[in-house]
């Protein structure tokens, strides 16, 4: 998901990426705590505004002076930018109560 739109490696490296999942999965009594590569529903709740934080709070797009929704939404504006530079729809971002799967 996060090759997909364009976070991981550009925004995020893979020590960055291991350290937030591990302190995700530190904290939760899920059955797959030990695994890295996956996260239940739970722990990706937990995981997305810890990835925005630590995405966007240094250069080159620092938001660590602004408030935490400023981070979250750097983040979906990235996934959005990503969705589009794909060629995919883009209307989950751009209405997601209209949006159907």
């Amino acid at each position: 998901m996060l090759r997909d739109h364009n976070t991981y490696p550009i925004l995020l490296n893979k020590d960055e990426l291991t350290s937030l999942l591990r302190l995700i999965n530190m904290n939760s009594q899920a059955a797959n705590a030990s695994d890295l590569a996956m996260l239940d529903y739970k722990q990706f709740i937990q995981f997305i505004p810890q990835l925005a934080f630590v995405c966007f709070s240094r250069p080159p797009i620092d938001k660590s002076s602004f408030p935490p929704i400023e981070s979250l939404n750097a983040l979906l504006s990235q996934f959005e930018q990503a969705t589009r530079d794909r060629g995919k729809n883009t209307m989950l971002y751009e209405d997601p109560d209209q949006s159907s799967f």
